[in-house]
This record gives structure tokens, C-alpha cells and sequence, in this order.
């Protein structure tokens, strides 16, 4: 799956500028790599599943990005299960390269910049330190 067809498929979970129907959500998609989009659209699918059983219309995905090497996603509205849901596929990117969608672990590259990668995608991007992250499940 890629962006275009992603954004296409959950576009109406994105907030809405008010007054104006825009969503730069919608016009730019998440800001993360491919490798988290499968996830990412087995959770939309399941928000969208459970909204369509209660009905909220003040639900709205604000954001969704990588911040320090894991997915961060900002809501408004829903319910229990919905930020069930998306709290799994926060948890998700601790463990899954944010490029491939292989294993991954937290690093940090010698720029400064963290993320989550599999040996072969850091490898790629150049020398970098594995952090280990001894509450990322709690």
C-alpha cells in the first residue's frame, strides 16, 4: 500500500481545518515511513469499524508521525476501545522498522536522529548506537 491509496482509504478519519473541509492530514498522509503502513491501516480500519458502531462525530485523527523513533498519534473524541487501538499501534512501532516493516529496534544514527530500524535498514543509513528501551511496554 502506498500513501495515495492509504489516505484515499481513511481519509475521513482526519480532522478538518474548520469552516474549510481541508485536512492536511489528508494532503500530506502520515508522516512515517512505508513500513509501519500496514499496521497503521489495520488500526484506521478498526477505528472506522468501531465508530460505525457508536457514532462520534468529534472524532478526528489530528496527527500522526514518527517523534523520537516511534509513532505518535494524536486524536480527538472516540472511546476506550478506540484509544485502545491506537495505543497498540503506538506499542507497534517500538518493535517494527519504520522502512521495511521488518524487526526493528530503537537507534540512534550518528546525525542525531532517532529511529526504529532493522539491522539492514541502519545499516543503510549509517553508523549508529541500538537504545535500548527498558519501558517501552508497560
Amino acid at each position: 500500500m502506498d500513501y495515495v491509496e492509504f489516505n484515499k482509504k481513511h481519509r475521513a478519519l482526519y480532522e478538518r481545518i474548520p469552516g474549510t473541509g481541508i485536512s492536511l492530514l489528508s494532503e500530506y498522509g502520515p508522516e512515517v515511513g512505508r513500513g509501519w503502513l500496514p499496521f497503521l491501516d489495520s488500526c484506521f480500519t478498526s477505528v472506522a469499524n468501531e465508530l460505525a458502531t457508536f457514532s462520534d462525530p468529534d472524532f478526528a485523527l489530528i496527527e500522526v508521525k514518527e517523534k523520537w523513533g516511534h509513532l505518535n498519534i494524536l486524536s480527538r473524541g472516540g472511546n476506550e476501545r478506540i484509544d485502545a487501538l491506537l495505543a497498540k499501534a503506538e506499542a507497534l512501532s517500538h518493535i517494527v522498522c519504520e522502512e521495511c516493516g521488518a524487526f526493528g529496534l530503537l537507534r540512534k544514527f550518528e546525525n542525531g536522529w532517532y529511529a526504529t530500524a532493522c539491522g539492514t535498514c541502519a545499516a543503510a543509513r549509517g553508523d549508529h548506537d541500538v537504545i535500548w528501551m527498558r519501558n517501552a511496554f508497560r
